[in-house]
């Protein structure tokens, strides 16, 4: 029989959830259509230049946002001065890296052959300190699992910043649109973080916890620093061989998988991993918890991920219009790189939870080699050639992670991949069924009908394999439902 303290994680993860995935759709739905707005105002080298400097500038953003406020979510016995330890070290860091970007900022452009790049630089750096000086409060909320806040206050900051890209775009701002967009954006939120935490920052911190976070948190520093490098190989590689206009629409491929990865993997990620937490600070073995989600994660985002691959010409076409053309091969690839990122989010957020940091990070540290061994050598054969290097990379060190994973939550790797094998096996079949669609009345419909038909085949079919196939784990998740929908008042 179940503790209490598992059904009452379980049924707070449920509340939370459905939090995030309401926030995170209504923003990530709003700020993919301001997207679509300005990649069509703007047109792909004004792309290609926000992204070489964006790189940079986002790098030093999630360094401050996902390493020392971890120790906030796992730390079983969190003290006051831990909070006030945090909140320095993250405001020193801060400050730290935006004066590394002001003062690089001309070396940079130089990498690029242009120099326009390091004003955009300088201007977009301060978000890193809005982003430092809020993180506490952010990971406070995280740790009790409330995530209405977070989710309400990052709606009202994309819708800000939105407004702003846009009215500067159609006002002929060109490049920097995007620039002042992010910037509002990031302020809006971590403002609005502020009005909603009644903690502040005191001078609790003493020796003690100091070390507590730093012992914990300097093994996510590396492991944040060598994704952030597997991530953005493939931005400075491309701007710096192949141009502002190759490297936009080699943003446009991946910003699409990147939405749909948000969309459907970002919400049960970061409701997990307090999750998780909880279960492991009760003492409370978590691997049944990890197999729940990650099935759940995989019922949803394969069959979304190979759908994608197969309507990518139409939607590209539909969205972004002729000029982006060039990236439908390359986001067909990189949505193989979504179907990854939607179990390794999970997998790594289990192991965050439970403090196993050390052998994600060498892990990490080799496919992030790996990651730029291969793409400067495929380089020459356009943007195609970087996303198989980009995705083949994560595809040949999968492998590890699995094991890793497997033993923490002290399962056999077999058992582990089982809860993989249908979901995997279902969207298979339904991406054939999609393509035979295609080539049956591909020929005869426009561009619109094309994607709404297959997307409809595709969406229909999954259903009735799903229902076929797993009808006892889908009348399972529907049962969740109703009781979220009963104790979401509850919490």
């Amino acid at each position: 029989m179940r503790s209490r303290t598992f059904v009452i994680i379980k049924q707070r993860l449920l509340v939370g959830v459905t939090w995030m995935f309401a926030g995170n759709w209504s923003e990530q739905i709003i700020n993919f259509l301001v997207f679509i707005l300005l990649a069509r105002i703007l047109g792909a080298e004004a792309f290609g230049l926000a992204t070489m400097a964006m790189v940079f500038v986002v790098f030093s953003e999630f360094l401050v946002r996902q390493t020392l406020t971890e120790t906030i979510v796992q730390q079983k016995n969190l003290e006051g001065g831990h909070l006030d330890a945090i909140f320095y070290l993250l405001a020193l860091l801060s400050v730290v890296l935006v004066a590394l970007l002001i003062l690089l900022a001309e070396q940079i452009a130089q990498i690029y052959s242009e120099p326009r790049v390091a004003d955009y630089l300088t201007w977009a750096s301060p978000t890193v300190l809005f982003i430092g000086l809020s993180g506490v409060p952010v990971a406070l909320l995280k740790r009790k699992l409330e995530f209405r806040v977070l989710a309400v206050r990052a709606t009202v900051g994309i819708v800000t910043g939105g407004i702003v890209g846009v009215i500067l775009a159609f006002m002929d701002y060109g490049v920097w649109c995007f620039i002042v967009q992010h910037v509002v954006k990031v302020f809006v939120n971590n403002a609005l973080v502020w009005t909603a935490n009644p903690w502040t920052p005191k001078w609790r911190a003493k020796k003690k916890h100091f070390h507590d976070v730093l012992s914990f948190s300097g093994q996510i520093v590396g492991l944040r620093i060598t994704e952030l490098i597997s991530i953005n190989t493939p931005m400075v590689v491309i701007g710096a061989y192949l141009g502002p206009g190759m490297l936009g629409q080699f943003t446009i491929a991946w910003r699409i998988v990147e939405v749909l990865s948000f969309l459907l993997i970002t919400p049960i990620q970061y409701v997990a991993q307090p999750a998780f937490a909880h279960l492991d600070r009760a003492s409370e073995a978590a691997g049944d918890l990890l197999a729940k989600i990650t099935k759940i994660s995989a019922l949803v985002s394969f069959p979304s991920f190979l759908g994608m691959v197969v309507v990518s010409a139409p939607l590209v076409e539909l969205l972004f219009g002729d000029e982006w053309v060039g990236a439908i091969t390359a986001h067909k690839i990189l949505c193989f790189v979504g179907i990854y990122l939607s179990i390794e989010r999970i997998q790594q957020a289990y192991c965050l939870a439970l403090g196993k940091v050390s052998a994600l990070f060498y892990l990490s540290f080799a496919e992030a080699l790996l990651g730029i061994l291969l793409i400067i050598t495929f380089v020459d054969y356009g943007i195609m050639g970087v996303a198989i290097a980009f995705a083949a990379r994560y595809y040949i060190m999968w492998p590890f992670r699995f094991i890793i994973v497997s033993n923490y939550a002290d399962r056999s790797l077999l058992r582990y991949l089982k809860v993989l094998v249908l979901p995997l096996i279902n969207a298979i079949i339904m991406t054939f069924i999609t393509v035979a669609w295609q080539q049956l009345m591909g020929a005869n419909f426009s561009t619109f009908t094309l994607l709404a038909s297959s997307v409809l085949v595709g969406l229909s079919s999954y259903c009735v394999v799903l229902w076929a196939t797993m009808r006892t784990q889908v009348r399972e998740l529907f049962k969740s439902l109703i009781l979220l929908r009963e104790k979401s008042n509850s919490f």
